[in-house]
């Protein structure tokens, strides 16, 4: 991948994150760039292209954190309050900062369906690592408990990040993810 692609996914996901997909335009891009539109339009022709490329992105940017919790082998209780730092690091010291792939999921309805089937895969990965977790918490729960206790922590950690974004506090994530922690 160019550095200037690169550089345009970047800064489109910290505009994402701060306003939202659909609160800035390819102008805005590329003031924030230092490039042309047309140069954005290079790399991605149709603003849903540019959705696809940030939701793919942040997918293998996600799944590798992922994958690095889970080499480390620490217990199921560590790696949720990991995924739960993760959440932090979204708003801390950043308080117009959200997490991307929920603010993309938050406008939906103006997604086509290359970006909504992206988002999909991102919170099926997400879902499916949870749900993992939740079985090596407790070997003995049914899979469908384990992915409904995963959709949970899911809603909880999306939850709570409005709130905690709202009051500038990230210390409200861990007090939402304990009960998930010590069932």
């Amino acid at each position: 991948m160019s550095d200037m692609r690169e550089q345009v996914l970047r800064v489109a996901g910290e505009l994402t994150q701060a306003r939202g997909f659909n609160g800035f335009s390819y102008i805005d891009l590329s003031d924030a760039v230092g490039i042309k539109t047309s140069s954005i339009h290079y790399y991605f022709k149709k603003k849903d292209d540019l959705a696809v490329a940030l939701i793919e992105r942040q997918r293998k940017i996600v799944g590798e954190k992922l994958a690095a919790i889970d080499v480390v082998q620490m217990s199921p209780q560590a790696s949720l309050q990991a995924l739960g730092d993760l959440f932090k690091s979204f708003i801390t010291g950043r308080q117009d900062n959200f997490c991307l792939c929920g603010m993309l999921a938050a406008e939906f309805a103006a997604m086509n369906d290359a970006a909504r089937a992206a988002l999909k895969a991102y919170f099926d990965d997400m879902r499916g690592w949870l749900a993992g977790q939740f079985v090596r918490l407790d070997p003995s729960i049914p899979s469908d408990q384990a992915q409904a206790k995963a959709l949970c922590f899911i809603g909880a950690l999306e939850g709570v990040l409005l709130i905690a974004r709202l009051e500038n506090n990230p210390a409200l994530i861990d007090q939402a993810i304990a009960p998930f922690l010590h069932p």
